[in-house]
């Protein structure tokens, strides 16, 4: 049994892993986090979510989230996320993260912070778009830098932040392969 803790539970995102997860019957979900003051602290996260209660009530700090996790899952804002790392890297938990919005500085932090826990970071989680993130550069360095890369993307009215993580990613992945700095 995984023992799995949800950050940000409450948004979009997290309401969507809780779902995912919550199915799965290898995945014990042991805590939930949202930002202070939120209006769903201390509420249980299975009637939150509508799915009836689970014993499991959201907390505003990682520390209560997290003691019993074995792994924290974290799809929140860039400040957020660092401090869940440290949290992690400091106690020995895993961490799966799909937050974007993180600046060089703040990648190169939980570049440093995850040598001491396993960490997957992506901006997008999706198989295809991983692949594609990959074929990007392969392209890139078959064609050179004698073309011009230009990415357009188009979301829904509720996006955070633009160009999305995984944008920036495809343009990062077409650097590469012309190794240049993105």
């Amino acid at each position: 049994m995984i023992k799995v803790s949800i950050m940000g539970v409450a948004g979009r995102m997290g309401r969507s892993i809780f779902h995912l997860l919550n199915a799965e019957n290898d995945v014990q979900i042991v805590g939930a986090t949202e930002i202070e003051n939120h209006s769903e602290i201390g509420n249980d996260i299975g009637l939150v979510s509508g799915e009836g209660e689970i014993g499991v009530p959201i907390t505003s700090r990682i520390e209560d989230a997290s003691s019993d996790a074995d792994v924290i899952v974290d799809f929140t804002a860039p400040s957020s996320t660092l401090s869940n790392a440290r949290y992690a890297s400091s106690n020995g938990k895993a961490m799966v993260i799909g937050t974007t919005g993180l600046t060089t500085d703040d990648k190169n932090e939980l570049q440093e912070l995850s040598a001491g826990f396993p960490c997957v970071f992506s901006p997008n989680m999706s198989i295809g778009v991983n692949v594609m993130f990959e074929a990007t550069k392969r392209l890139a360095e078959i064609l050179g830098d004698d073309f011009d890369v230009e990415i357009i993307e188009a979301h829904h009215k509720h996006k955070v932040d633009a160009p999305s993580g995984t944008a920036l990613r495809l343009g990062e992945a077409a650097a590469e392969g012309i190794k240049q700095r993105f």
